[in-house]
């Protein structure tokens, strides 16, 4: 069972990444490390954990790129996210990106492909526009009072005791002391785990795709289309099943830690170079469980049962309502530029299989820099 567990966790961090729901809210802060639409509080390494070192050589990198801008060029013209086209008969235009809601600065600034995708929109779509998040008081009030245990309750009292010590080795091994997450209930603590683990690379969430095209829209008076809500997004993690968050709680251990962290890293990998078959392949189950298998793991139904409904509940559910935004947006006269998680677009069930299964022709965009 150990194999699959770890493949839960690493994969659940990822999908935090490129399904839009995860951890806490993409807001610019610098003392966190935020990936999707939710609010909760950041989580704080020590100022002298090795961790904490790794970051600030990274920002100091960041504050030199001006004096390497040749080298950054020749990076940025390798990005080559998954990008597609759809018209309407009426000669509509949509550019369909999949996104990734923390990334490295080489990808700043644009690839060409990116920039002139958002320059030639009249409208941004975007699955929530988390630059509201911190104007957006009912939503934080509603999370703040579902994120903790009431009545002085922890972890350790709530959790299976080998899942507590697995969660407990976690965060210790990312150089966080477990007592400042004892009070998050198991929603909130794995969205607080997921952003742990971000942390343990470079990726950064404000320099996610996501909140940066925002960014300019606001700033640009672009109209902005959200596909989904802060408040919907909330409430899907709130109400996900707790049998499930035991499930993705069960697969944190110090073990874990280099294995999340190297699923982390092959994610952006996958995504700055547009592997469509990385998104699709991390998106079927029966995949994943056939490979833990024959790697000699034991998996049974329940967790099989558990996985699906996670998938179905994070992924294939919105899949259908983002393709009908897509068929809404055709159908006005205003040409978009659609930007999702990335991997909502990829197999069986994603996007561009549901659009073309209602008829529509996606053309893949090669891009060429």
């Amino acid at each position: 069972m150990k194999k699959i567990m770890i493949t839960i966790a690493a994969i659940l961090c990822a999908a935090a990444l490129t399904t839009g729901c995860g951890s806490s809210a993409e807001k610019k802060d610098s003392s966190s490390s935020q990936s999707t639409a939710t609010a909760a509080p950041p989580v704080t390494l020590p100022e002298d954990s090795e961790e904490n070192t790794e970051n600030t050589e990274s920002t100091d990198s960041t504050d030199n790129a001006d004096s390497t801008d040749s080298a950054d060029d020749t990076e940025n013209a390798q990005i080559t996210p998954m990008m597609w086209e759809v018209t309407s008969d009426e000669g509509t235009k949509i550019t369909l990106m999949g996104s990734m809601h923390a990334l490295k600065d080489e990808v700043y600034p644009l690839p060409e492909c990116i920039q002139t995708a958002y320059d030639n929109a009249d409208i941004l779509a975007v699955e929530c526009d988390v630059t509201s998040a911190t104007s957006n008081f009912a939503f934080q009030l509603k999370e703040m009072e579902n994120m903790f245990y009431e009545d002085g309750g922890t972890i350790e009292e709530n959790l299976d005791p080998e899942i507590y010590e697995g969660v407990s080795g976690f965060i210790k091994s990312c150089g966080a002391d477990p007592k400042a997450f004892e009070t998050f209930r198991p929603w909130s603590l794995s969205s607080q785990l997921e952003t742990l683990a971000i942390m343990q690379t470079d990726l950064d969430p404000q320099l996610g795709i996501d909140m940066n095209l925002l960014d300019m829209a606001h700033e640009d008076g672009k109209e902005i289309y959200e596909v989904e809500s802060l408040e919907f997004q909330g409430d899907l993690l709130m109400d996900m099943p707790e049998d499930i968050y035991m499930e993705i709680l069960s697969s944190y251990s110090a073990q874990t830690k280099d294995d999340i962290v190297q699923e982390l890293e092959d994610t952006y990998d996958a995504w700055k170079t547009g592997d469509y078959d990385f998104f699709a392949d991390g998106n079927d189950i029966d995949k994943l469980v056939e490979e833990a298998r024959e790697s000699g793991a034991e998996v049974t139904d329940e967790d099989i049962e558990l996985m699906n409904e996670y998938n179905d509940m994070l992924l294939f559910d919105r899949n259908v309502g983002m393709a009908d935004a897509v068929e809404e947006l055709l159908e006005g006269d205003k040409d978009v530029f659609y930007v999702v998680g990335a991997a909502h677009f990829a197999g069986d069930g994603g996007i561009i299989d549901l659009l073309e299964q209602r008829g529509y022709e996606v053309t893949r965009i090669q891009n060429t820099q």
